[in-house]
């Protein structure tokens, strides 16, 4: 009885050190991936979970080795903020929220579904491809028989994405595009703002309005353009009194000259009426001393 418990207690033992010599332990390690160039669309750092452990094979005399490998992948920030690719051109979460307020919105539902990366393992250097899709056994290639399969380890350095997938979010491209509106929205107010400037430093206040109110309905909720306005409308309003009164004063100068113009006539009228009334009384007088002088010659000559 107890040669047969000895014997199953070494059978045993002899089961659990030929796993261990043939199973290398399970390792995990955790490397990101940005999204390869020939991608358009998509989200830039992927964090891969690699969980993996190696496996020993003997058959016809060559040893072999296998990796069973389970990746699980994460949406993650590599340069402090996460980084979405959308027509070529890299988005960044904080500048984005920096520009529009809306922080992770469309970001929190991007979701990657597959990475294919290829890689190899230190020691051996054979490259192949790791597939997320499912849980997977890959043979990498001939060993020594000898070989530890605890100093195997995957070479995540030299490591590189050839694709990923992912669910898109509606969210966030129509957040780009409304946010590329947006920035050309400022990069045209910018310009109607700096025309108008110009034109309210020369008094040139019709394009100087124009200018504003365009720029005002671009960004509606800034200020300033509405501001101009309001000071332009109260220049004008100053200069048209300005210029009331300046007509006016010139009426009234008008009207005084055209006064004094007619006293002028007035006066000169009644100077030439007594001049003329003067000159007709010393006519009459003269004809009447040359009447009486020639009745006085007649009455001498008679006598």
């Amino acid at each position: 009885m107890k040669k047969t418990l000895i014997s199953i207690l070494v059978f045993s033992c002899s089961l659990t050190f030929a796993q261990e010599v043939n199973r290398s332990i399970t390792k995990h390690s955790i490397w990101s991936y940005i999204l390869p160039e020939t991608e358009h669309s998509g989200p830039m750092d992927v964090s891969v979970d690699f969980e993996y452990y190696f496996v020993k094979e003997t058959s016809g005399g060559d040893t072999h080795v296998n990796i069973n490998y389970k990746l699980k992948l994460t949406y993650t920030a590599t340069f402090g903020a996460l980084r979405y690719k959308y027509k070529n051109r890299i988005y960044r979460q904080d500048e984005m929220h920096g520009t529009d307020g809306l922080s992770m919105v469309g970001f929190d539902k991007i979701k990657i579904t597959l990475i294919d990366i290829q890689i190899s393992v230190d020691n051996i250097g054979n490259s192949f491809s790791m597939n997320s899709s499912y849980d997977n056994v890959y043979n990498i290639g001939s060993i020594s028989k000898d070989l530890d399969l605890n100093h195997l380890n995957l070479s995540l350095v030299g490591s590189r994405a050839n694709r990923i997938n992912f669910d898109d979010s509606f969210e966030l491209t129509a957040r780009i595009d409304k946010m590329e509106k947006l920035m050309k929205d400022r990069d045209n107010y910018k310009e109607l703002i700096n025309k108008a400037d110009i034109s309210f430093k020369s008094k040139n206040w019709e394009d100087a309005k124009v200018n504003y109110s365009k720029a005002s309905k671009l960004l509606y909720n800034d200020p300033y353009p509405k501001e101009q306005l309001d000071k332009i409308k109260e220049i004008e309003n100053d200069e048209k009194a300005n210029q009331k009164l300046i007509d006016e004063k010139k009426e009234s100068s008008s009207n005084n000259t055209e006064a004094s113009k007619n006293n002028k006539n007035t006066t000169t009228d009644k100077a030439a009426s007594n001049a003329s009334k003067s000159t007709n009384n010393a006519a009459s007088n003269q004809s009447n001393s040359l009447k009486k002088a020639t009745q006085e010659i007649l009455i001498w000559l008679m006598v």
